[in-house]
Order: C-alpha cells, then structure tokens, then sequence
C-alpha cells in the first residue's frame, strides 16, 4: 500500500472511531463523561512516571485502587451506564463497588509480589565474590545462614497476604514491633 492510501485508511479510521464515541456520548452523556474523564486521569498518571505518586509501590497501589473505585461507581450507579445496578439495588452496587476495589487491591499487591519474589540471576563474577564474601563471613563466624533463615521467619509472620501492611500495622502494632527488633 502507498503512502496516501495508509494515511486515507488511517483518517478514515480516526473520523469513524469520532462517531462512534459520539453516539455512544448521545446515547450516554453521563456514564461516557465519567469515562472519559476517568481515561484523561490515567494518562495523567501513565504520562508523569517522574512523580513522586510512582516512588512508592504502596501509593501506586492506592491509585490503582481508587481508579478501580470510581470506575465501579461509574459503571454501577451513573444513570445511563449500561450495567445500572446501583439504581435497582443501592447495597448491591455498594458492595459491588467495595468488592472491586478490594479486587484491584489484592491483584496489585500479589503482580507486585510476584515481580519481587522472581529469582534474578548474578554475572559469574558477582556471584563469586559473593560467594567469597560468605565464605570470609563463615570463617569468621557469623551464622549467616542462620540470620538469613531467621529474617525470612520474621518478615513471613508480619507479612499477611490478604491485609494491607498499613492495617497490619495499626492492628497488630506490638507484634509487629517486636518482630522488627528481632
């Protein structure tokens, strides 16, 4: 295909997708506000990796999981969503919206797990010198081994899977602090 072809397909394209969002709009000013507007603060936030919203693994979280909420809310309680169940029933959608949010919650933090906990392999020459290191630290007696077992008990005991550190933290405080200072 030539060039001006490509960029006929691509126009065509682009106009055609236009009035598409436009009828959808006409059809559903409300719901289709929202979203769009819910769409425009996602790239907001895709756009500006640098801030500092994105320093923190557990403000990402956050994010993800108010988006989650709004979209929800969005989907369940404006009046011309397509999925209205707010409107038949106010404590179905709320839970609906609850349970959404807490979805997107617990997928976000088990993705971020899973990147954490996947093995990353060492250049031979790191490997060895830390292997060397080790073996220095064996001779000279310390119980690295044993630390390293030690640590990994004491973060698997304060680590709930399901319960966010921050609520772990205030419910379980002494606990916590106690496993800290071990």
């Amino acid at each position: 295909m030539d060039r001006v072809a490509m960029v006929l397909l691509l126009l065509t394209l682009i106009v055609s997708l236009a009035f598409v969002f436009l009828a959808l709009f006409a059809y559903a000013p409300i719901f289709c506000s929202c979203v769009l507007s819910l769409i425009y603060t996602l790239y907001l936030f895709m756009a500006y990796e640098e801030h500092g919203v994105h320093h923190a693994q557990e403000s990402e979280n956050r994010f993800w999981t108010i988006f989650a909420v709004l979209l929800a809310t969005v989907l369940f309680f404006a009046q011309d969503s397509p999925i209205p169940l707010g409107n038949w029933s106010p404590s179905l959608g709320f839970v609906s919206v609850v349970l959404l949010g807490y979805a997107m919650h617990t997928w976000d933090r088990m993705v971020h797990r899973r990147d954490l906990s996947r093995q990353v392999t060492l250049r031979r020459n790191t490997a060895t010198s830390s292997l060397t290191q080790m073996t220095r630290l064996v001779d000279l007696g310390i119980p690295v081994e044993e630390q390293l077992e030690r640590i990994n008990a004491c973060l698997a005991a304060i680590d709930m899977l399901y319960i966010p550190s921050t609520i772990n933290n205030y419910i379980n405080l002494r606990f916590v602090m106690s496993k800290e200072r071990e």
